[in-house]
């Protein structure tokens, strides 16, 4: 989807978005931030591949926690903001 957008920087998904697709940010050397809605419940392989500064947001206890947790993305909860 944005793969090997070099100059993008952060990414807030719309709420309903169910799934994430493979690779649909790697290789996007800037970007820091990703906001994922709690709607988001499959997170497929790869897809922050060779984004090294990425952060995701999100809520505690979604999906999106898990997926960071696992593939050793730092995570924070939109809502201790």
């Amino acid at each position: 989807m944005f793969g090997e957008c070099e100059n993008l920087r952060e990414v807030i998904i719309s709420e309903g978005t169910k799934e994430i697709m493979k690779e649909a940010f790697s290789y996007c050397y800037s970007l820091e931030k990703v906001v994922v809605p709690e709607s988001v419940t499959k997170i497929s392989d790869n897809v922050f591949k060779g984004s090294e500064k990425v952060t995701m947001y999100g809520t505690t206890g979604s999906y999106a926690q898990e997926y960071a947790e696992e593939n050793d993305i730092p995570f924070v909860d939109i809502q201790q903001m």
